[in-house]
């Protein structure tokens, strides 16, 4: 199953990358709205990764759930950092 990282904004906040286990972006982007957001309008954008790489930075996740990446943060260049 691909894993995609989503960026969502709540306001002017821009929440850490969150990690999404399913079948495409779009389904993605809909997950993260109706379980984290409460709102179908809220900015979030989704890209998709190789696998091997999302599993090298992340390890596993099962299919249908969200995780929120407290341990990493966006970089300057728009993409997902580890924090030191």
């Amino acid at each position: 199953m691909p894993v995609f990282v989503v960026k969502a904004r709540l306001e002017n906040t821009i929440l850490p990358p969150i990690t999404v286990a399913c079948a495409d972006e779009e389904e993605a982007i809909s997950m993260v709205r109706r379980a984290l957001l409460g709102d179908p309008n809220a900015k979030v954008e989704s890209k998709g990764q190789r696998p091997d790489i999302m599993k090298a930075a992340f390890g596993d996740q099962p299919n249908g759930t969200i995780v929120i990446r407290q341990d990493w943060t966006w970089s300057p260049l728009d993409g997902p950092m580890h924090l030191p």
